[in-house]
């Protein structure tokens, strides 16, 4: 399963459009329980509105097991990787080959 998910962090490099916000604090979240588990940090002040939001992304996970949230990761990785309409190179391709990523609606 590690190496499942750091091959998803990987690919999460070669995505070609930026995340939403909100993809991005799901991601977020479930990579911080993956790697270290429930949130036992103080919440962020009032003024820090980013790390309010990152504190409630990785908070909202609470219980859920490392393998739960590293298969969590992994899928909304390679859903991220789908629905991108670009077509990319990805990380693991041999050079000079490329491979295909299409969204539902090309399909």
């Amino acid at each position: 399963m590690e190496d499942q998910f750091e091959a998803a962090q990987k690919r999460l490099e070669s995505l070609t459009e930026r995340p939403s916000n909100e993809e991005l604090l799901n991601i977020y979240g479930l990579y911080k329980q993956a790697t270290l588990g429930d949130n036992l940090q103080r919440k962020p002040g009032l003024f820090d509105q980013k790390g309010q939001y990152k504190w409630k992304a990785w908070t909202s996970r609470k219980g859920m097991s490392t393998e739960e949230a590293m298969t969590a990761y992994i899928e909304l990785v390679d859903e991220l990787l789908v629905n991108t309409s670009t077509p990319k190179r990805l990380p693991l391709d041999p050079p000079g080959t490329f491979l295909e990523v299409l969204s539902p609606s090309d399909s």
